[in-house]
């Protein structure tokens, strides 16, 4: 909390990074279940992420725009939550949050610096690392509950996003077992 209270400013304009700063304040209340390595690299992620926007308004010297409304994130973000299993759209994306698609894909964009599907299949990542972490969940329970095709495809993207394997995040206990 030392390190993400004072970041509060920053997290009203970025609603990723607002993202971000939860998961690690979870992980650090969560430390049993989360190696130090892995800590390590959520607080570069987090320093990385931080880092980014202060320089992005430091170059440009001018207010970022907003994007999406505050409002309209939540509601995306609670959509995905209930829907991040099911075959996803553009389209469905925008219905959800009551935009149409083109406005919808440009302040998704602005708020995100993503794409919407882009966007989808990173928070689709971000749970599925979760999921593993807690090492409650099989890698290919992880796959179908975070709508991929099978556990190679969650394989393929999660090694492009993260730069490991699945199987690298659950906890040692968890791997025991298996």
């Amino acid at each position: 909390c030392g390190v993400v209270l004072p970041l509060a400013p920053l997290l009203q304009q970025d609603y990723l990074l607002a993202r971000l700063c939860d998961r690690f304040r979870d992980h650090c209340h969560r430390r049993k279940l989360m190696s130090e390595p892995m800590m390590f690299a959520n607080a570069i992620m987090l320093s990385i992420a931080v880092l980014h926007l202060c320089i992005g308004k430091i170059a440009t010297g001018t207010r970022r725009s907003r994007g999406l409304a505050d409002k309209r994130m939540e509601l995306l973000a609670h959509y995905l939550e209930k829907h991040l299993r099911d075959r996803l759209t553009p389209t469905i994306l925008a219905s959800a949050v009551g935009m149409g698609v083109d406005h919808f894909g440009r302040m998704l964009r602005v708020s995100t610096g993503l794409p919407p599907m882009k966007y989808v299949w990173r928070c689709r990542l971000h749970r599925a690392r979760l999921l593993l972490e807690s090492g409650e969940w099989k890698v290919a329970q992880v796959a179908a509950e975070c709508g991929f095709c099978d556990q190679s495809h969650l394989d393929r993207r999660f090694r492009k996003e993260f730069g490991c394997t699945p199987g690298f995040v659950i906890p040692a206990a968890a791997r025991a077992e298996a």
